[in-house]
């Protein structure tokens, strides 16, 4: 680099003057080389030209001497006549004595004598043309003697006015003032004007070497500044990326520790006191773009793949799988679950069926296809209701014709409200289907409050087994607090409503279920239609008391005095059965 600034620092950077200089030199040296030809043809033409009107002038005397005196003066006249005469076809008289009488044939006349001085005539002009012609070239060699001149000038400015360097040779004497010498010098001083060339080239190469030698200096001290400059700035941004690596690392830990939290909420509800709700999902700083997934097992932190059973690794992989679809705008996603109980052992069902009910409401819809007939059955008896809206669609058998048929799934007590609505009633079909919701109902009861019922094989427990399981004491106790539309739980109920006489008339009246819905018997010729209305509507108002179309049957214990259903519009009292 040092060599380099000092090299660009030389006079050398006056290259483009030199280069200048030389190539206008040679051009005007070229241009004296022109000159001895030019001043040999000019001088030849001349001679030629005198020659020429020599012989011209020679010529026209000897035609002269054939004609009479004064013929070459009347050439000219007649020669002007015949023009005079052919622009002015129409004259009446002599253009000269203004004869008229002459005026007729004068035309012929003059054409007849100019054919008799023809060769005078045509000596004359071809003495003409030489004299023109002699005229031409003296001009032309006075001209050449002017651009000599000019050219002597252009020479000596070219050679006198710039300072030469070492290396160019020059004459060592001025052009010669007369042009015939000039032939003599430029052969003397031919050999000097070659180098010129040469020199010329060796100036463009320099010249471009050192506009090679200044691009890669110039580039040098860029780089050169720009590594010194990232040289202060590389530490920084060395530091400012382990911060932003560190800051996003807790951020997606944060957040991986978050939806792990989810994980193991939603894993507790459907694995309650297992001890397998310690979910973690730590990154590999070793692995790109790996998560791992971890579990608590017996007090030590394991890979759940190793000690968890199917049915385990399914509802974790589901509780996974909602806490991840929960995290981005989950009231515009629609969730879809295909067959998610495949592998779900029994005693999980109902919990992880609830799980999807409970996450269902953070979601914008939830469509769920199932084989397992009976998360069906739960919801036509109520057992399982949503907090929210839910439809039930159950595709029946297809064929090739029709295609595929689906038909709704409705509750059995709106089934059998649809029976009573019917004109006229179909009073077997409602004894019928009453006296299964009434046994469902007091099934519902008797486990609730652990009631004692007949032990028989298969427990094929009758209406009247059930009805009698619910004591006086527990009729007295049993009470449900209607709470439709109130969110604060902390408001009295809008109604409450005592079951013990809705038992009571149901166990008086239950005998019309046997006689019109359940058997063959001649009772039931004696008996209305009104008598089987009459219990239907009793077990319609057994249910709707103790359920709500949407939240579902009170099966939550943590109030500690009550069972509450899911949306607590219903309360159903005693907690336990009284002693």
């Amino acid at each position: 680099m040092t060599w380099a600034k000092q090299k660009l620092t030389e006079q050398a950077a006056n290259l483009d003057g030199d280069i200048a200089a030389i190539d206008k030199l040679r051009k005007a040296f070229d241009a004296l080389k022109a000159f001895p030809e030019r001043a040999e043809a000019r001088q030849k033409a001349l001679t030629e030209a005198t020659n020429a009107l020599a012989e011209a002038d020679a010529a026209l005397a000897a035609a002269t001497a054939t004609v009479a005196d004064g013929a070459a003066d009347t050439l000219a006249l007649l020669e002007e006549g015949s023009k005079y005469l052919h622009s002015h076809s129409d004259a009446t008289e002599c253009p000269l004595c203004r004869s008229p009488e002459n005026a007729a044939g004068l035309v012929n006349e003059i054409a007849a004598r100019l054919s008799d001085l023809g060769t005078l005539r045509t000596a004359t002009a071809k003495r003409q043309q030489c004299a023109t012609a002699l005229g031409t070239a003296q001009n032309a060699v006075t001209q050449l003697d002017t651009d000599y001149t000019s050219a002597l000038a252009v020479y000596a400015a070219a050679k006198d006015g710039h300072a030469w360097k070492a290396e160019v040779t020059l004459p060592g004497d001025a052009p010669p003032v007369e042009l015939p010498s000039l032939a003599a010098w430029l052969a003397a001083n031919e050999a000097t004007a070659q180098t010129w060339p040469a020199v010329e080239a060796a100036w463009r190469d320099e010249k471009k070497f050192v506009q090679t030698l200044k691009a890669a200096s110039d580039r040098y001290e860029q780089n050169l500044a720009r590594r010194t400059e990232l040289q202060a700035l590389v530490p920084k941004l060395e530091e400012a990326l382990k911060h932003c690596v560190e800051q996003r690392q807790d951020f997606t830990n944060k957040i991986i520790g978050e939806i792990a939290q989810d994980v193991g909420k939603l894993y507790e509800q459907v694995h309650p006191g297992e001890g397998l709700d310690k979910i973690a999902l730590p990154l590999d700083p070793k692995k790109r773009a790996s998560i791992e997934l971890a579990a608590n097992f017996s007090g030590q932190d394991v890979p759940p793949q190793a000690y968890f059973s199917q049915s385990h690794l399914d509802t974790l992989g589901l509780c996974v799988f909602l806490a991840l679809a929960a995290r981005d705008r989950a009231d515009e996603t629609i969730l879809i679950l295909d067959d998610v109980l495949g592998s779900v052992d029994e005693p999980h069902v109902e919990r992880v069926v609830n799980m999807i009910y409970e996450a269902s409401e953070k979601f914008r819809h939830t469509i769920v296809t199932t084989h397992y007939r009976p998360w069906r059955e739960r919801f036509r008896w109520g057992s399982l209701k949503p907090g929210q809206p839910c439809q039930f669609v159950e595709l029946a058998r297809w064929t090739i014709v029709d295609g595929m048929s689906h038909v709704g799934c409705l509750p059995e007590i709106d089934l059998l409200k649809g029976l009573l609505a019917q004109t006229p009633p179909d009073t077997q079909s409602i004894c019928g289907k009453a006296g299964v919701i009434l046994e469902y109902a007091l099934d519902y009861l008797t486990l609730r409050y652990e009631c004692r019922v007949p032990r028989r094989h298969g427990n094929p427990y009758s209406v009247g087994d059930l009805l009698l399981a619910i004591d006086n004491k527990l009729r007295d106790a049993l009470k449900v607090e209607i709470r439709d539309g109130l969110a604060d739980s902390s408001v009295a109920a809008t109604n409450v409503i005592q079951l013990k006489p809705i038992l009571d008339e149901l166990a008086r009246i239950a005998q019309v279920r046997n006689a019109l819905g359940a058997h063959f018997k001649e009772i039931s010729f004696d008996l209305l239609d009104q008598d089987a209305i009459g219990f239907a509507n009793h077990v319609v108002q057994l249910v709707d008391t103790l359920s709500h179309p949407d939240h579902g049957w009170p099966s939550n214990d943590k109030s500690g005095s009550y069972w509450r259903n899911v949306g607590d519009s219903r309360r159903l009292h005693p907690l336990k059965k009284p002693s």
